[in-house]
């Protein structure tokens, strides 16, 4: 993955409230995408329930990452109050624009 921007990544749920003791951790709202790894434990929320919650807290772009049957990323973006599906990128390295620009091959995100 190649991406020439500055990334802040956040770890937490959907509108858990920022931890006083990491004054740099944004509010949900601020998000600009929220991004899933999906097993087969959670594949159900991965692919229903989180969507809902992050339409929900307006947060603009979603990217799934499936590994079955193949390393795929499924890239969306919150147009009408819903997620749509802009790409489902599969075995080859793309260039994705938004919300920053990286060039990513999801088979590059597998665990050797």
């Amino acid at each position: 993955m190649t991406c020439n921007t500055t990334v802040f990544v956040t770890y937490g749920s959907v509108g858990q409230a920022p931890d006083p003791a990491q004054p740099s951790t944004p509010p949900v709202r601020r998000n600009r995408c929220a991004s899933r790894i999906v097993s087969p434990g959670n594949r159900m929320m991965d692919r229903k329930v989180k969507p809902l919650l992050y339409a929900e807290a307006g947060i603009p772009h979603l990217w799934r990452l499936e590994f079955e049957p193949v390393p795929r990323l499924i890239v969306s973006e919150l147009l009408g109050g819903r997620y749509v599906t802009l790409n489902a990128l599969v075995g080859a390295t793309t260039r994705i624009d938004a919300p920053f620009p990286v060039d990513i091959d999801p088979a590059s995100l597998a665990r050797q």
